[in-house]
């Protein structure tokens, strides 16, 4: 509510503390982009970066390989992967998907809580979490209904739409699981398992990684159960490299585990 409230203010000091940040940025090469946490004041920061990061890479001609995110970040990177996807591939989205930041935007400078969540009333329910996120689950399949022209825009998957968006979702068990695009095949070692990024219906995995731990009731999609992205036990981001790096993390990672052996 006070992020909101405030929302001139705040974005015009996230505009000076980007001020020259990006100067020395190589736009004109293939990067990733990671929207992190911070809650809505994080949202409109997140707002603010994307319009001088797409402005840059639309002047040097640089592309934008993969868009993650993680907890609040989530929003801010489907509705710019929607944009970006849009852009490319206009045959699998409506006009309506070209300006699909500016109805972030929107959306943020209105909002209130119930736009957002909904009070457990049913005790079954109220023990896993205090609210659930059904309003916002309503206003994304809205959206994503409006930019593709489907009908059933609750099926729809990442591979499906071509949509460069990848969420990090928080497992029971403390590890991360990224759901987005699976073709062609991403995946990357740790703790001696190869973790390979799942194929899931969009707007459940924009919940999925929504889902605030003790405020949210856990979303389940297939065999797991996920909470919000930002209560794993280590920084998702840090596993963006080897999943859509260059491939020189593989290497690395492939000598290091061959040294420990050694030893």
């Amino acid at each position: 509510r006070q992020s909101v409230e405030k929302k001139a203010i705040l974005m015009g000091k996230f505009r000076d503390l980007l001020s020259g940040q990006l100067d020395d940025f190589p736009f004109h090469q293939p990067a990733n982009i990671i929207y992190g946490a911070g809650g809505f004041s994080g949202i409109l920061a997140g707002l603010v970066t994307t319009r001088a990061v797409d402005e840059g890479f639309e002047h040097r001609s640089g592309e934008i390989k993969q868009i993650y995110g993680v907890s609040a970040g989530v929003l801010n990177g489907f509705f710019h992967a929607v944009q970006v996807a849009a852009r490319r591939h206009p045959g699998l989205y409506t006009p309506a998907a070209q300006n699909a930041l500016a109805d972030l935007e929107a959306f943020i400078a209105q909002v209130t809580p119930k736009q957002i969540a909904r009070f457990n009333l049913n005790p079954l329910h109220l023990w896993q979490g205090w609210a659930n996120l059904n309003p916002l689950e309503a206003f994304l399949l809205e959206r994503l209904a409006a930019y593709t022209g489907n009908k059933s825009p609750q099926e729809l998957t990442f591979d499906e739409l071509q949509l460069p968006f990848t969420v990090a979702v928080a497992r029971r068990d403390g590890f991360t699981d990224f759901l987005g695009m699976t073709t062609p095949e991403r995946s990357y070692w740790f703790a001696g398992i190869e973790w390979k990024v799942k194929s899931a219906p969009v707007v459940r995995s924009l919940i999925a990684g929504w889902s605030m731990n003790t405020y949210i009731q856990p979303t389940t999609l297939g065999d797991q159960t996920y909470t919000d992205g930002g209560g794993t036990f280590y920084d998702a981001g840090l596993f963006v490299t080897p999943v859509d790096g260059d491939g020189t993390w593989f290497r690395y990672h492939q000598l290091f585990q061959e040294f420990l052996r050694a030893k």
